[in-house]
């Protein structure tokens, strides 16, 4: 019996949903909080950094994805959505509207993809953008990603047009070409990346 309410305690932790401080979890922490949430700690006893998924949509789009605000609807209707959290297009909108390549990105979390596989350390990545090498890629199909930069994003994402155009990303990439492999035109039918906010 003592096993199953240890069981049962640490995924209440994990899942962040905690209403009682006092009760323990093995190799877990009670941050005594107004909220009392958990954080999971690592085997010297440091807490690890929490965790939000980038993922690859299911479904594929020429250029036109309805704005920004368009984008992120597609990611949250997705079918390879992994939760019910909130999520946005991982897209370059314009010089800098949502923070270029690190769009939706925040150093407080490190990153895992869909198959629960973390691809880098939150820090590393907003510290060194592009240059950063992914520890996994996102995904492991290779399959061309609508992602843009300041000149070439499908007009902000809002042209299907086959004489506009927007670089282009390979999901199986670890280096910078999981956001910058080609250059192609907007009338293409490819997906895009979400991240969880």
């Amino acid at each position: 019996m003592r096993l199953a309410i240890l069981s049962f305690c640490c995924v209440y932790c994990v899942n962040m949903t905690r209403t009682n401080i006092n009760d323990a979890c093995y190799n877990e922490e009670v941050k005594k909080e107004a909220d009392a949430t958990c954080a999971k700690t690592s085997a010297s006893g440091g807490a690890t950094t929490s965790q939000k998924y980038i993922f690859l949509s299911a479904a594929s789009y020429n250029g036109n994805l309805g704005g920004i605000a368009g984008a992120d609807a597609k990611c949250n209707a997705d079918t390879a959505k992994p939760n019910g959290s909130t999520y946005k297009a991982h897209l370059y909108h314009g010089t800098g509207t949502i923070g270029s390549e690190l769009s939706n990105l925040s150093a407080n979390y490190d990153y895992k993809n869909a198959s629960n596989v973390k691809i880098i350390t939150g820090s590393s990545w907003v510290s060194s953008g592009v240059t950063s090498t992914l520890i996994q890629p996102i995904s492991a199909a290779s399959v061309s990603v609508w992602f843009g930069n300041s000149t070439d994003n499908c007009t902000n994402w809002t042209s299907s047009s086959s004489l506009v155009n927007s670089t282009t990303g390979d999901s199986s990439a670890q280096n910078s070409l999981y956001r910058q492999s080609n250059n192609l035109a907007c009338n293409n039918l490819f997906r895009i990346y979400c991240v969880e906010n």
